[in-house]
C-alpha cells in the first residue's frame, strides 16, 4: 500500500520535530507540544482523518527516520538547502525567513551593514545547523570565522564565545523573548530570503505530491498567514497584566 493509505488505515501519522526550533516547535511551560508548524500538523491530521504521533528526532538523522518508516514527514521549520538531496525531498517552500543576526543588544548597530562587519577583526559567527548557508555567510563575510554550533541555546547561554548568531529574524525574535538582552538585526545590504520546508521521504512522489497540494491550497485560504501571525507575530495574544499600582487599590482596597 501507499503511505497515505497506510496512514489512514493505521489511523494516525507519525510527524518527526526538532528540538530548539522556536517559535516553530517547543515545549511550553505547560509541558505541551506547541507552535506554529505543530499547529499545521494538527492541521494536517485532521484534514487526513486520523489522529497524530509526534516524534523528536535529530536533524543529522531524519533521513533515516524517514527511511525506515518511523516518521512520515518532518514538520518543523527547515531551510531549503542542496544538502542530502538524494536522501529526502523537500515540499514546496511555505514560508520564506529574513536571514539576520542575533546579538547583544548593545552591539546591534554595529550589524546593521555587512560592510561594517566586515571591518571588523575576527568577528565569530555561530551558525545553527544549515551547513549550505555557512558557505553563503562565508561568501559575504570571507575574513570571518563561522562556527556551527548545536543548539542556539549555546550562543543565548554564554557557553561558546561568539559575536552574533545567523539565524532567521523570525527564529530569533521568539528567542529574543527568553532572551531579551538580545536583539535581532536585518542587515539593510546584502541581505537574502531563506525558503522553509518540510521533508518528506525521498522516494516517495505520491506523498510529496499530496503535501504539496495540501501547503498550496492552505496559503491560498491563509492557513499558514494565521499560524504565522498568532505565532511569530503575536497577533492574537490576550497578555493578562497586573493593574498598575495606585492608593485606591493598594493602600485603601477600595477597588480590587
Amino acid at each position: 500500500k501507499t503511505r497515505l493509505e497506510n496512514i489512514v488505515r493505521r489511523g494516525y501519522i507519525r510527524i518527526g520535530f526538532l528540538k530548539d526550533h522556536l517559535p516553530n516547535a517547543f515545549i511550553n511551560k505547560n509541558g505541551q507540544l506547541v507552535g506554529s508548524d505543530i499547529e499545521m500538523a494538527h492541521i494536517l491530521a485532521k484534514d487526513l482523518g486520523v489522529s497524530i504521533k509526534f516524534i523528536k528526532v535529530e536533524a543529522e538523522n531524519v533521513p533515516e527516520h524517514l527511511d525506515i518508516g518511523e516518521i512520515d514527514i518532518l514538520m518543523t521549520g527547515t531551510a531549503v538547502t542542496l544538502i542530502k538531496l538524494g536522501q529526502i525531498a523537500y515540499t514546496l517552500p511555505y514560508e520564506d525567513a529574513n536571514f539576520a543576526f542575533i546579538v547583544h543588544d548593545y552591539r546591534r548597530s554595529n550589524f546593521k551593514d555587512m560592510n561594517r562587519i566586515r571591518t571588523m577583526d575576527s568577528v565569530r559567527i555561530g551558525v545553527y545547523h544549515d551547513l549550505y548557508y555557512t558557505s553563503k555567510i562565508q561568501e559575504l563575510l570571507p575574513d570571518a570565522k563561522i562556527i556551527p554550533i548545536e543548539s542556539p541555546r549555546q550562543f543565548f547561554q554564554g557557553s561558546i564565545d561568539l559575536d552574533a548568531l545567523a539565524f532567521t529574524a523570525e527564529r530569533g525574535g521568539a528567542w529574543s523573548i527568553i532572551y531579551p538582552e538580545y536583539s535581532v538585526v536585518v542587515p539593510s545590504t546584502e541581505s537574502f530570503k531563506i525558503p522553509m520546508a518540510y521533508i518528506v521521504p525521498e522516494n516517495d512522489q505520491e506523498f510529496l505530491n499530496f503535501i504539496n497540494t495540501w501547503i498550496y491550497l492552505k496559503k491560498a485560504n491563509a492557513t499558514f498567514d494565521s499560524a504565522f501571525s498568532y505565532w511569530v507575530m503575536g497577533k492574537g495574544i490576550q497578555e493578562v497584566k497586573d493593574p498598575r499600582w495606585s492608593v485606591i487599590r493598594n493602600v485603601f482596597h477600595w477597588v480590587d
